[in-house]
């Protein structure tokens, strides 16, 4: 039962964060979001998302920066900077000086197609485990 509350709270919290609200959602059409629902070590999958953008979450909570927001909305935005930019209202050049700083901060590589599916998995993991108990 415990199991379930936890799978049945974290799939609300990602559909919410999908914009998917006001209809039914399965885990399957979450996507990751879905599978990392189902693993049980709910501990190990937080930690995973705090080495990997942790970082970047404790250099906005010490300098008052949004660079997780930009990473967010980068990554909702199909990696287009100019997307992003638009999307944050700021120029494209700010946003590809916030990436750089990204990459800096938490030391990734963000052409890499497995550290954006990284970053991704731990943005997921982030919004599930801010609905938990």
């Amino acid at each position: 039962l415990v199991r379930a509350h936890r799978t049945a709270r974290g799939a609300a919290a990602a559909a919410a964060a999908s914009a998917r609200t006001g209809t039914v959602v399965t885990l399957d059409d979450l996507g990751v979001a879905g599978l990392l629902l189902q693993l049980d070590d709910a501990e190990q999958l937080v930690a995973f998302a705090d080495r990997t953008v942790g970082p970047v979450r404790r250099h906005d909570r010490e300098r008052g920066t949004a660079l997780l927001h930009t990473l967010r909305t980068h990554l909702d935005g199909g990696l287009d900077r100019a997307e992003t930019a638009r999307r944050l209202t700021v120029h494209p050049n700010t946003v590809g000086q916030r990436l750089r700083r990204i990459e800096t901060v938490a030391g990734l590589d963000l052409s890499r197609a497995a550290t954006v599916v990284d970053v991704a998995a731990a943005l997921v993991l982030l919004d599930v485990a801010g609905a938990l108990p």
